[in-house]
């Protein structure tokens, strides 16, 4: 049986696409970092 290890090391910018597709991706996340104006009030 293998088993597999979780690797943590600081993001490069080659990252940096990968990243921001996670985040936009990320519908239960709630960062609040977007410009749509459907998340804006009135």
């Amino acid at each position: 049986m293998s088993m597999s290890q979780t690797i943590i090391r600081e993001a490069r910018s080659a990252d940096v696409a990968a990243l921001v597709a996670i985040f936009a991706a990320d519908e239960l996340g709630g960062h609040g970092d977007t410009t749509a104006p459907e998340v804006f009030g009135d």
